[in-house]
C-alpha cells in the first residue's frame, strides 16, 4: 500500500522538542538518510531548547569545545589536587582516571 510522504516539522519551543506532522500516522518509515536528517534536526532543536544557543556549524564546535574545556579543567584539577595528597596513586592510575573523566564528559 503506497501513501504520499508524510511532512515532519522539528522545531523547539517552551523548552521542549516538538515534531509536527501533516497529518495523523500510526506508522512512519523512513529511508535512512530522512532518519539521520530528522534525528540532526532533533538535537539542534534539544540543544537550543537546552542551552538557549542555537547551533551553528564551526561556532557550534567552538562554544561546545570551550564549555567542555571549563567543566573539565575544574573537575580534572580536582582529581590531580586529591592525588597529590594520596602519594600511593600512581602515574597510570592517575592518567586512567583523567582519561575516563574526559570520555565521560565528551561521550
Amino acid at each position: 500500500m503506497s501513501q504520499k510522504s508524510v511532512q515532519v516539522a522539528v522545531k523547539g519551543e517552551d523548552g521542549k522538542v516538538i515534531l509536527k506532522f501533516d497529518r495523523d500516522i500510526n506508522y512512519l518509515e523512513m529511508e535512512p538518510q530522512n532518519t539521520f536528517d530528522i534525528a540532526e534536526a532533533m538535537c539542534s532543536a534539544a540543544f537550543e531548547c537546552r542551552d538557549g544557543v542555537k547551533p551553528v556549524g564551526t561556532a557550534l564546535k567552538a562554544e561546545l569545545v570551550e564549555r567542555h574545556r571549563m567543566r573539565l579543567t575544574q573537575r580534572l584539577s580536582l582529581v590531580m589536587n586529591g592525588s597529590r595528597e594520596n602519594r600511593t596513586i600512581s602515574n597510570a592510575k592517575l592518567a586512567q582516571q583523567l582519561v575516563d573523566i574526559c570520555l565521560a564528559e565528551v561521550f
